[in-house]
């Protein structure tokens, strides 16, 4: 798959992001595996591992994980159940996994059979005023806890070293995320979320780098608008190869133009905003960043989301939003409703899609947002550049 996109791309220098997802890294010794982005990478590297987020959306392994776990769990545990049970993560010294959901919660008991699991329990508060020395606090005993277990320093200069290199890569995310948002058809929604699955094990000095010759390339190249409707992909993370929805959404003519996934722009948005150089402020710093900003629904934060999706809808002009839930996540389901009334009140419209990771319901899915489109034609037409 990764192959058959990277040949359909009209730019070259996305073929370094396809090529890294072709080749499926396999976790290594010198590489400490975590799931959702509430793992800070910083402490990771200032611990002298390679941080591989390893959250997957593969059909074939959700229908093997079924062999461990329910047939009605979420497919991302399925998917990872399934990895598992292809022993998939033996030879990583360390995972380390967030309370951010029950599931996730129970992964933890399974993957603890074939290797080390540490459990990163965040809570569930979202207020960063009363919550930010617990959150800090938490990545502390993590920090400590790789210390002893490795016999390491994971010093503060060689945190503060990350934090500047994810910052960096931060920087140039929203350089491409403003960039799509504001030059219809400039760069297509498949490089952009293949970008961000790649970033999840690529080096951020090399994606960094990479990020920024896609952005040379595409500013030097001439834009196609189709004029499609523009819209907010927001819900469920968007990861490599479920690219489903976005094949489905090009084939009913309707173009993402921004996200709010944590696929992407929860993972690489945000930078670490550093006030005081310190183990302390470094730490604090960091849960601001990955917990404080968090868009999770596994937070009370529907308010903030919303806010968030307004106002890209307004920075950026765009025509509506697509809520997208993957099937038997509970989390995301439960605010869609919600969600939908305090868009409505806004005057913005949302289309809730609700699918897993097989192929079965395309069709099903095309006719739905070709409604939506059809919908959206006169709004789409009157903000067209």
């Amino acid at each position: 798959m990764a192959q058959l996109l990277r040949q359909r791309s009209v730019l070259k220098s996305s073929a370094f992001f396809y090529e890294a997802l072709a080749r499926e890294p396999k976790p290594a010794g010198s590489s400490i595996g975590y799931f959702c982005h509430l793992v800070p990478e910083e402490i990771i590297i200032a611990a002298g591992f390679h941080p591989q987020r390893l959250c997957a959306t593969d059909s074939y392994q959700a229908r093997s994980g079924e062999e461990l776990v329910s047939v009605e769990a979420c497919p991302v545990v399925k998917s990872i159940a399934g990895l598992a049970r292809n022993d998939f993560f033996r030879s990583l010294p360390l995972v380390v996994l967030p309370g951010s959901c029950d599931g996730k919660t129970r992964l933890a008991e399974l993957l603890s059979v074939t290797t080390e699991v540490y459990f990163l329990d965040v809570g569930r508060g979202a207020d960063y005023l009363e919550n930010a020395s617990f959150w800090a606090e938490k990545y502390r005993q993590f920090l400590h806890f790789l210390r002893k277990r490795f016999g390491i320093t994971a010093s503060r200069e060689k945190m503060l070293q990350a934090c500047h290199a994810t910052n960096r890569r931060t920087e140039a995310f929203r350089r491409l995320y403003r960039y799509r948002a504001e030059n219809p058809g400039a760069i297509s929604a498949f490089d952009y979320f293949a970008a961000a699955s790649a970033s999840f094990f690529c080096d951020p000095v090399t994606w960094t780098d990479q990020v920024h010759r896609l952005l040379e390339e595409s500013q030097a190249t001439a834009i196609k608008n189709t004029g499609w409707p523009r819209l907010l992909l927001a819900g469920s993370p968007i990861l490599f190869p479920a690219f489903k929805l976005l094949e489905v959404l090009e084939e009913a003519h309707l173009e993402v133009a921004a996200d709010l996934t944590c696929g992407a722009y929860g993972h690489l948005f945000d930078p670490v905003e550093i006030d005081e150089e310190t183990e302390d402020g470094l730490l604090r710093a960091l849960a601001l960043k990955y917990i404080g900003g968090s868009l999770c629904p596994c937070f009370p934060n529907l308010g903030k989301l919303a806010d968030r999706i307004q106002d890209a809808v307004s920075e950026y002009r765009l025509d509506g939003v697509v809520y997208y839930v993957l099937r038997l996540c509970q989390v995301y389901d439960l605010q869609t409703i919600t969600l939908r009334q305090i868009l409505k009140d806004g005057k913005v419209p949302l289309l809730a899609i609700k699918t897993d990771l097989e192929r079965e319901d395309r069709g099903q899915l095309i006719t739905r947002l070709e409604a939506l489109r059809e919908m959206l034609g006169e709004k789409g037409e009157r903000f067209k550049r």
